[in-house]
């Protein structure tokens, strides 16, 4: 049995209608899409929102309306509110160097004064032609197992389904740089 068919099997993931996980991408061609967006980004937040989540790995939903004030740049760190959460808690994820990056890009392509990060909201579907959030993080999953060095902890929380604080966050943050580096190093992006 593979690790991530084990990892899946142990997690029992429950939906409203018991359905099968959906078919993930490769993190290769999870890495092929980042370059895309990567390629023509300049003034369009839909496919900055979109690189946002698939370096963060969270859902559409949460990144959409984040504001600035969810982020802290001393901690490096981005709480996602609770009321923004499938399991209505708040969750801390570490923000890396490339998601850094793409805060100084968003500030730079918006209006002086306003609230959330991302000001021309767009679909991660539209932006991301097709491949959904779901898909992104089942490519997270498959690429950490296959790391062979990250915990199943580790990686339970970064999909926040296990309590997340700032310390959680930061014992995160290697698995989350090492997640960056294959999304635009290691694909040549």
């Amino acid at each position: 049995m593979t690790k991530t068919k084990a990892y899946w099997e142990n997690i029992q993931i429950q939906t409203s209608n018991d359905a099968e996980r959906p078919q993930s991408a490769v993190p290769r061609d999870i890495a092929s899409l980042i370059g895309n967006l990567r390629s023509n980004y300049a003034k369009n937040m839909a496919k900055l929102q979109a690189r946002w989540v698939a370096l963060s790995v969270c859902r559409n939903s949460e990144a959409q309306f984040i504001k600035h004030c969810e982020i802290n740049l001393d901690d490096m760190t981005w709480t996602i509110p609770a009321e923004r959460r499938k399991t209505g808690q708040d969750h801390v994820v570490p923000i890396t160097e490339a998601m850094s990056a793409l805060l100084l890009e968003a500030a730079k392509n918006q209006p002086a004064l306003a609230d959330y990060v991302f000001v021309a909201q767009g679909s991660l579907l539209k932006a991301a032609k097709g491949v959904g959030e779901k898909s992104l993080r089942s490519a997270f999953v498959e690429w950490a197992l296959s790391e062979g060095k990250f915990p199943v902890e580790l990686i339970e929380a970064q999909l926040g389904r296990r309590p997340s604080t700032t310390a959680t966050a930061q014992s995160r943050k290697k698995m989350m740089e090492a997640w960056a580096a294959h999304l635009m190093g290691d694909a040549n992006v």
